[in-house]
């Protein structure tokens, strides 16, 4: 009998006993607070993992206690993943979840571990020159740890989605999560993006203005609206270096970017195509999944059992548990099977599983 549990053990049992479903994000916070409880060698990994993530809900409620004068410094260290809204400086907060510029300066300053930040900028405004002096301040004090930036809410036309882009050196991912149809400023934009997802549609030169430096460091690329005409040619400097591309709305445009990564290794799409027909796959492609959210019994998978035939690097093919019931999938099955194609048809239906 073990007298004494080993601590990465404890971390791994709390986080399986406070998860939610597959692709759900949020942390269970009720249940952490219950298993801080349970022994006095829980209490310290517990806290952790309850300050780990804070979500857009509770940021405020997180902000006024990471900057009160009653806070374990120590803890704050924990959070690596923070999810908050901001509203012009002396401003009154469009939304009781939202904090000012200032207090969002204030927090990354005591939380200096958070890799993972998320920005919902509420209004139509410029970020104030004194909130930019104190993030130049900041960086030039320490080097952050945001590896990952999401820009989300935020009004079709305001500035503020493209001067919060340029405050933060260490980004390697920017997620943009709403229109935007505002010019880009004349500064350039210079860093190397190693992953791009974009949500809704951005002016090309908005676009173009985002990947100026990354056409050698582009990865990733998720694009969610349905892809527009003249986003291949845009593209077509970052396509050798593209590796991972995932495409939410299938279309005849959305073919010329497949087109163009000719080296990728795995491709998402979010259903089987049918009014358009399935890409051909790049020979370098080495996983492929599709969701099929609309599943409908008039769907088809021949398509993919055409495709993966003339894909010979292809190792994996994933798909939805329910694909198995479909009367075409012992087409697909053996086509796997004759190819060495391991099929595995048990992807959640989230998109976020995929990510």
């Amino acid at each position: 009998m073990i007298a004494v549990i080993p601590p990465e053990l404890i971390h791994s049992i709390l986080l399986f006993a406070s998860a939610k479903e597959p692709g759900v994000i949020d942390p269970d916070y009720n249940t952490l607070c219950q298993l801080a409880l349970v022994h006095p060698t829980w209490t310290e990994p517990a806290q952790s993992l309850l300050y780990y993530h804070i979500t857009y809900r509770k940021s405020i409620a997180f902000v006024d206690h990471a900057l009160s004068i009653a806070v374990e410094k120590r803890k704050l260290h924990h959070t690596k993943i923070l999810d908050i809204g901001i509203s012009p400086l002396g401003a009154v907060p469009n939304s009781h979840h939202d904090a000012d510029e200032t207090r969002l300066v204030n927090i990354l300053t005591v939380c200096p571990n958070i890799v993972d930040l998320a920005i919902r900028p509420h209004g139509l405004y410029a970020i104030d020159p004194s909130t930019v002096t104190k993030f130049v301040d900041l960086v030039n004090t320490r080097t952050l740890s945001i590896r990952t930036l999401r820009l989300l809410d935020y009004p079709v036309q305001s500035p503020v989605v493209l001067n919060l882009a340029i405050l933060f050196p260490t980004m390697a991912s920017l997620v943009l999560g709403s229109e935007s149809y505002i010019s880009p400023p004349d500064t350039s934009f210079d860093l190397r993006l190693e992953e791009f997802i974009l949500y809704r549609t951005v002016r090309a030169d908005t676009l173009s203005w985002f990947l100026a430096s990354s056409k050698t460091s582009l990865r990733v690329l998720e694009l969610r609206d349905p892809v527009s005409s003249g986003m291949a040619a845009l593209l077509a400097n970052h396509g050798p270096s593209i590796q991972t591309l995932r495409i939410m709305n299938y279309n005849s445009a959305a073919a010329g970017i497949v087109e163009i990564c000719t080296n990728l290794k795995e491709l998402v799409l979010l259903n089987v195509p049918t009014l358009v027909p399935m890409p051909k796959l790049p020979h370098t492609l080495q996983h492929l999944a599709f969701m099929n959210q609309a599943y409908v019994s008039s769907s088809t998978l021949l398509p993919v059992v055409k495709a993966i035939q003339t894909a010979p690097s292809l190792l994996t093919l994933r798909c939805p548990q329910e694909t198995q019931k479909h009367s075409e999938f012992p087409l697909l099955a053996q086509a796997c099977d004759s190819h060495k194609i391991n099929l595995i048809a048990s992807l959640p239906k989230s998109w976020m599983a995929v990510q």
